[in-house]
């Protein structure tokens, strides 16, 4: 019963093939045979079978006419059901196999995998869906998902990047890719196993204890080359790309332009240092950096500059002069 466990929609396609067998066991053979009968032709009393019986002559018994038409109708529906499962079951199995997921700059996607997993994926991401009989595995290129693990012991599923592999069961985890050096994991709900790949000082194939962590609930680590750091996080703030959102609490201006660019085809530069140290407090919509350079300026200590039709530069007032026209 593998394949009924791969998702809710083979059920329920299952419940369809069942329902129509027993429906089919309720149809009147006897017409489906007399609708072919021509109708001028008289057909003999022994080509029929007999319903009916004389109260005062001897009974009939209809036992093997009715198991030869219970037989009949049987092989119908087997055939019926094959017609009909038997794409569901090929399609099931083939169709996540290899499948690429990608999105665009400014971009958000929703999926549902036929195991019945969600995933919320980020802009500029590309994700590889191998899906077997064993396990179910994500392969991250790069950038960023959200998911929504269904719930199957006897099949986890991995998530893997060039650095980094999660394991989970039923559980809300976030991986992301946004920087080529570091795999960010962060657990909203669940237990998550981590375990490192590709680390100096191990040789192929072996992994040092030191390697394999496991995080619960509010809990992320950013794999790289040097160090597997585990640290509490404010999963509101740290998952709100997910919703379409990006929230800083005392980042510094630099940070918050890059977390717009990774995301963004426009691209903002800061061209003062000094500023670019400033913090920053606020929610914002992910996919406007537009709107994010607009509510700088409208604090009165920093101006916009259009450099492009993709490009803008965020400068102090007093460094306006020199640059391009300035963005009202």
């Amino acid at each position: 019963m593998y394949w009924l466990r791969q998702s809710p929609v083979h059920v329920y396609e299952f419940l369809l093939a069942v329902r129509c067998v027993e429906r089919l066991r309720f149809l009147d053979y006897q017409r489906l045979l007399s609708a072919d009968l021509d109708a001028d032709a008289t057909p003999s009393v022994a080509a029929l079978p007999i319903a009916t019986s004389q109260r005062n002559g001897p009974r009939i018994s209809r036992e093997p006419a009715t198991s030869n038409r219970r037989s009949v109708i049987v092989k119908v529906a087997a055939v019926l059901a094959i017609i009909v499962l038997t794409p569901l079951i090929i399609f099931g199995v083939t169709a996540t196999s290899g499948r690429t997921i990608s999105t665009a700059a400014g971009e958000w996607r929703t999926e549902h995998l036929p195991d019945g997993s969600d995933l919320r994926i980020g802009p500029r991401t590309e994700i590889v869906v191998a899906f077997t009989r064993e396990n179910r595995v994500l392969k991250l290129e790069h950038g960023e998902l959200l998911i929504h693990v269904a719930k199957n012991p006897a099949r986890p599923l991995f998530v893997e990047s060039d650095l980094a592999v999660a394991r989970a069961v039923g559980t809300t985890l976030a991986v992301s890719k946004l920087d080529p050096e570091i795999t960010c994991i962060t657990v909203q709900e669940g237990v998550v196993v981590v375990s490192a790949r590709g680390r100096p000082g191990h040789t192929a194939g072996h992994r040092a204890d030191s390697d394999i962590i496991t995080l619960r609930a509010g809990q992320q680590v950013q794999v790289s080359a040097v160090a597997l750091p585990v640290h509490s996080v404010d999963l509101r703030k740290e998952l709100a790309w997910a919703s379409g959102r990006l929230i800083f609490d005392t980042e510094q201006l630099s940070d918050a332009v890059r977390e717009f660019n990774l995301r963004n085809d426009t691209q903002m530069k800061v061209l003062n240092q000094e500023l670019a140290r400033r913090p920053i407090r606020g929610m914002f919509a992910a996919n406007d950096p537009m709107s994010f350079a607009m509510a700088l300026q409208a604090q009165g200590t920093i101006s916009i500059a259009a450099a492009g039709p993709h490009t803008l530069l965020l400068t102090s007032r007093s460094d306006i002069a020199g640059q391009s026209r300035v963005v009202r």
